[in-house]
């Protein structure tokens, strides 16, 4: 990853820790796997690649000195986060409570760190704001199949209104390719009607892998625009 040319952002995903007590992945203990995520990661305040990038980290909050992996940093006008929120139910089991304390004090912090990146972006006065996290968060689906994730995506919704800026979320899980603008709201007259200025870019996943150029103009109403890359060979 150091290899890259220009800054390198990474955010875990369930792969590299969540999913690993499973048989074909080693059945290693998952706390164990994301506390060595962190320390090989996220030890100091800089991105991959070879030109460094520096960011604000939520550990350097003392409240939130374990997630170190969520970032804050500035481009132009544009503020950029990442938000530690993976697939695999985000780690939460409905079934038994008693082992979701990681998943409860990582929410927590996710919470606190959208209330941060808010007040960041009115006070910076950033003209658009991009969100990077693993996790495809099912807007759409019933509650009762997201379970992991309702609690953020209201949180995620009144981070929305709140900025009053356009909004892109970037994230991965479901391996296919969507724009889209699945946040929803009530308006005045009772209607539920998507957040106007909230996209969502899911990238591409195996087997079709390949990357997204995202180009950002805050001199247009709508700042976003896309383009697919060429596939990338790959093999397991």
């Amino acid at each position: 990853l150091n290899d890259f040319d220009t800054p390198l952002v990474y955010t875990p995903g369930d792969n590299e820790w969540t999913d690993c007590h499973r048989k074909e992945a080693g059945q290693k203990d998952p706390l164990k796997q994301l506390e060595f995520i962190r320390k090989l990661f996220f030890a100091e305040n800089q991105s991959l690649g070879k030109r460094k990038l520096r960011f604000e980290q939520q550990s350097q909050m003392k409240r939130f000195s374990e997630y170190s992996e969520n970032l804050l940093w500035t481009k132009e006008s544009v503020l950029f986060a990442t938000l530690h929120i993976v697939g695999s139910n985000n780690n939460y089991s409905p079934k038994d409570p008693s082992k979701n304390k990681e998943f409860e004090q990582r929410k927590n912090a996710t919470v606190s760190w959208l209330h941060h990146i808010s007040l960041k972006s009115r006070s910076s006065k950033a003209k658009a704001v991009v969100l990077f996290f693993h996790a495809d968060l099912r807007f759409g689906k019933s509650e009762d199949k997201r379970t992991g994730y309702n609690e953020i995506i209201e949180e995620l919704t009144k981070f929305v209104k709140t900025v009053n800026v356009p909004v892109l979320a970037v994230h991965g899980d479901s391996h296919e390719f969507i724009i889209d603008s699945p946040l929803k709201h009530m308006t005045e007259q009772g209607l539920e009607w998507p957040l106007d200025n909230f996209l969502r870019l899911e990238v591409f996943g195996a087997p079709d892998v390949r990357g997204v150029e995202v180009v950002v103009d805050t001199e247009k109403s709508q700042p976003f625009s896309f383009l697919p890359l060429p596939q990338i060979p790959w093999e397991y």
